[in-house]
């Protein structure tokens, strides 16, 4: 392949300078400047690079990676047109690509071509020379170059705004200035989730300062409250106290007169019976109403205070369920008071019977006594 290159290369030089255009000796115009944005690229690569690049499915290189990141993030669009750089359908296939950029580019103008090749592919000097170069001169766009390491020895260097070694080099170099530009979205996100988290955080800490603010007097005027219900509950509880300690001790007075008074009927009693027959000399007993008496006085106090005590308990288990801790604290106290008023008067009132019981006990034994003494006088 080197004799015809050689050749090639003579036949340029034999060729007069006024019949080939690309030899033409005024002064061509050099490359376009670096563009700003890189917004669409043309990309003019072989076939094969081209179906690596398109299909995500197959192997991909760091051009592809690359590319399809930014492609992704929304940074740049990438337009693949498929050419080859070596043999006898290469300036065909240049020419092809080149005028259907032209024809997108007149339709939606684009920032860039760049013009890739990979591992194992070549240029002949002849395409670079005849067909490339020249086409690269007239696009009107910017121009980049990763065909070999040495494009930027060759007329390449000359035409394109840039040469790179590499396709990797390339496309790295192109990401750096868009990520400058536009960082990626994953650095964006990230922001806004920083800016978020701080966003809350802030809102929360005015949400509770607010709250303090709004509640603490509202609870100091609801425990202000409870505290003079508290009060006023305490003090009705002492009134009603008091009002029954006064009824218990003028019940206890009427109990206690009633009980002189039955005691006076008894000595009368006992005075005026008098008994003339004998008595026996054993041991007197009481007599079976008497024990009855005594024996039912005991269950009945016994009754009576497990009556009270489950009917208290009954009262302050209601009250807990129903009512709020003030209502509790006063019902459960005026409960308390009443039902210890009941358990005094009715337990005073069986302890008298009892002790009237006991007393006619006594007195049933010291009758048989007093009627010896009547039978001897």
């Amino acid at each position: 392949m080197d004799a015809p290159l050689n050749e090639s290369a003579a036949q340029m030089q034999v060729i007069p300078p006024n019949t080939d255009p690309f030899q033409d000796p005024q002064p061509e115009p050099g490359p376009l400047p670096m563009p700003r944005n890189f917004k669409r690229i043309a990309v003019v690569c072989e076939a094969g690079l081209f179906s690596r690049v398109a299909l995500p499915q197959l192997p991909a290189d760091a051009f592809a990676l690359v590319t399809a990141r930014l492609a992704e993030d929304d940074l740049v669009r990438f337009d693949y047109f498929p050419a080859i750089f070596s043999g006898i359908s290469a300036p065909a296939a240049v020419n092809g690509a080149f005028d259907r950029i032209t024809l997108q580019h007149g339709r939606q103008p684009y920032d860039l071509i760049a013009i890739v090749g990979g591992a194992g592919v070549t240029a002949d000097i002849s395409c670079i020379h005849q067909v490339l170069a020249p086409r690269m001169a007239s696009a009107g766009v910017p121009v980049f170059t990763a065909l070999g390491n040495d494009d930027a020895e060759t007329i390449l260097g000359d035409t394109a705004s840039r040469a790179f070694a590499s396709p990797e080099a390339l496309i790295d170099f192109i990401a750096e200035r868009v990520d400058a530009r536009h960082p990626p979205v994953s650095q964006l996100i990230a922001r806004m989730q920083s800016v978020a988290t701080f966003l809350l955080a802030e809102q929360e800490v005015a949400t509770k300062i607010q709250l303090q603010a709004g509640l603490m007097p509202a609870l100091r005027n609801q425990f202000d409250v409870q505290m003079r219900k508290t009060a006023q509950a305490g003090q009705e509880v002492r009134r009603v106290a008091s009002l029954l300690t006064t009824r218990l001790a003028r019940d206890e007075a009427a109990l206690q007169h009633l009980h002189s008074r039955i005691a006076t009927q008894i000595a009368r009693l006992a005075q005026t019976t008098h008994i003339t027959r004998p008595v026996a000399a054993v041991a007197p007993t009481a007599p079976p109403a008497v024990q009855r008496v005594k024996r039912h006085t005991r269950i009945d106090i016994g009754l009576i205070r497990l009556g009270i005590g489950v009917a208290y308990i009954t009262l302050i288990a209601l009250l807990w369920w129903l009512t709020t801790p003030a209502n509790i604290v006063f019902f459960g106290g005026c409960g308390l008071v009443l039902m210890s008023a009941i358990y005094v008067a009715i337990t005073n009132h069986l302890l008298d019977k009892r002790d009237l019981a006991d007393q006619l006990e006594g007195d049933s034994r010291h009758l048989p006594n007093q009627t010896k003494e009547n039978h001897i006088d």
